[in-house]
């Protein structure tokens, strides 16, 4: 899982999207999330490279987050 990791905080974001076991997805989607905002308290040049996979992987996990409220809260 590494491999497929540029950035530190993708690890987690990885881990969470492949994630399927229910029990775990919550767990790991709220540690990638931790992740990425810890890494935007640093410097990071909008509109690079990094900036815009955090965008993209904050949208995707929003929709996971969505989809774990719809399919598991009700």
């Amino acid at each position: 899982m590494n491999s497929l990791a540029i950035y530190p905080w993708q690890t987690a974001y990885v881990s969470a999207i492949l994630e399927f076991d229910p029990k775990n997805l919550s767990v790991k989607t709220n540690e990638a999330v931790r992740m990425i905002h810890e890494r935007m308290k640093k410097p990071i040049k909008r509109g690079g490279h990094e900036h815009r996979a955090i965008q993209d992987a904050r949208t995707g996990l929003a929709m996971l987050t969505a989809e774990i409220s719809k399919n598991f809260c009700n």
